[in-house]
């Protein structure tokens, strides 16, 4: 095989990410040139490259050493999933008094469910916190999560959800979180939230205009941008501390001006009190695909440079876009969480991208199925993990944690091995593991890959 390595250049200087060692190390021009031409690299194809041949020496510039794909979790998987779980999202009904054009329950593509009136019972509900005491012994702390449709539609069942957890977990272990469209908000509500230390996120796509173009009510069609903000007004004036707490999710089109897009905070500045967060539409469940206006592209990029030049210092934090902040604020965290260097992988290792299924946010459905996560299809019989009665199958988990098993050969010749973003998602093929879909998404990968180690070299560049 061929060196496991991705080759760079800036303006500054040349590279090569090394997927051993997760490693990106500065090389020559003449040495860029030299390994863009090589084939197969060993030590004596190096003669007249020192400095390569000394690395060489190291490990680098090696094929991938794994023989064989396997997450060297899987040995641990059954008491990871008996004793370690950290979080049961509960889906409260499969019912939402929106209907958001990108939501993959409103335009599916066949993959996944459509709205229903489908709601849990409070003995479903019971069971899913007794589940999540039962199997969290050593996690210091857990969560509880309320999902929809539309989770605040069920605030009753909520309320006797928390009294009840409540009364089984060690003070200050359980922790609550919720993501609403913040229609029914109201001073009962935000009272109990606050009081009982919920994490609140909470949809806001941008201005009127661009939020009403996607997220309109079920039964009117009318936009739904003047009911929210009104609700996230009503907050601020009279829990201004719990507002702080509070984190707008802006789901992006695409298609649609940045720069418009962020008009939304100087429109409202009491929005700049808030965290933000900001992700484009995934399309991955729906017909509907996403288009890319330029303008879009040209805004986007110039308010990115602008988040660059604040973690070098050169502009104040209150000058960057609060919503543009927490990428770039991760681009730094990623220094330290993704591109640590390595000895190497080892002669097992797996891919990155598959979590442990089930550990970090199990989904609970509404008639008690147990799924990976929100993120994947709740209809797919090949994600589903069990039920509440029968407990997380630890062969279907660790089917589903080592997925890159079916993708073997590949992975192997793969720079970006340990830097894959596949999900089990992208395996799903209507209700079964498909090589040729997870295959499909490598591209998509790679691309993700290479574009976090240019920012990791940005940051390099500019800082030492």
């Amino acid at each position: 095989m061929e060196a496991a390595i991705k080759l760079m250049r800036t303006p500054k200087a040349c590279y090569f990410y090394d997927a051993n060692k997760n490693s990106i190390i500065e090389i020559s021009a003449a040495e860029h040139a030299y390994l863009q031409g090589a084939g197969k690299i060993d030590e004596a194809s190096l003669d007249g490259f020192a400095h390569l041949k000394e690395l060489y020496g190291q490990g680098y510039l090696h094929s991938l050493e794994v023989e064989r794909v396997m997450n060297p979790m899987t040995p641990y998987l059954g008491d990871l999933l008996d004793r370690c779980l950290q979080k049961v999202t509960l889906q409260l009904t499969q019912n939402c008094n929106f209907r958001c054009t990108y939501c993959t329950y409103t335009h599916s593509d066949g993959s996944q469910r459509t709205h229903a009136d489908n709601r849990m019972t409070f003995e479903t509900a019971k069971k899913a916190v007794d589940y999540l005491l039962a199997h969290s012994i050593d996690t210091p702390e857990v969560y509880i999560g309320f999902y929809g449709g539309e989770p605040l539609l069920e605030f009753p069942l909520i309320q006797k959800v928390v009294e009840y957890a409540d009364g089984l977990f060690p003070r200050g272990k359980l922790r609550y979180t919720i993501t609403t469209n913040a229609s029914i908000l109201n001073e009962e509500i935000t009272a109990f939230l606050k009081g009982h230390r919920f994490s609140v996120v909470i949809s806001l796509d941008g201005p009127e205009r661009i939020h009403d173009k996607n997220r309109v009510f079920a039964e009117s069609g009318k936009g739904t941008f003047g009911v929210v903000i009104k609700k996230l007004e009503e907050v601020y004036r009279k829990e201004p501390e719990f507002f702080k707490s509070l984190t707008l999710n802006m789901v992006i089109d695409p298609s649609n001006d940045f720069d418009e897009v962020l008009s939304l905070f100087a429109e409202y500045p009491f929005l700049q009190e808030c965290m933000s967060q900001m992700s484009v539409i995934d399309d991955y469940f729906t017909d509907k695909k996403n288009v890319v206006s330029e303008s879009y592209t040209e805004s986007m990029e110039y308010q990115t440079f602008l988040g660059y030049l604040y973690l070098l210092n050169r502009i104040r934090e209150e000058e960057v876009p609060a919503a543009v902040l927490g990428r770039i604020k991760g681009i730094e965290d990623d220094t330290y969480r993704k591109y640590q260097p390595k000895d190497g992988l080892g002669k097992t290792s797996a891919p990155g991208g598959p979590c442990v299924p089930g550990k970090s946010r199990l989904l609970v459905t509404y008639d008690g199925k147990l799924i990976p996560c929100e993120r994947v299809s709740e209809t797919s019989q090949a994600l589903c993990l069990g039920s509440l009665e029968t407990g997380i199958e630890v062969k279907k988990a660790e089917e589903l944690l080592n997925v890159a098993a079916l993708t073997a050969e590949a992975c192997r010749k793969c720079w970006a091995f340990g830097l894959c973003s596949s999900c089990i998602k992208y395996a799903d093929e209507y209700g079964e593991l498909s090589a040729a879909k997870r295959l499909s998404y490598c591209e998509s990968a790679r691309a993700n890959a290479l574009h976090g180690l240019y920012e990791q070299l940005m940051l390099r560049e500019c800082t030492g």
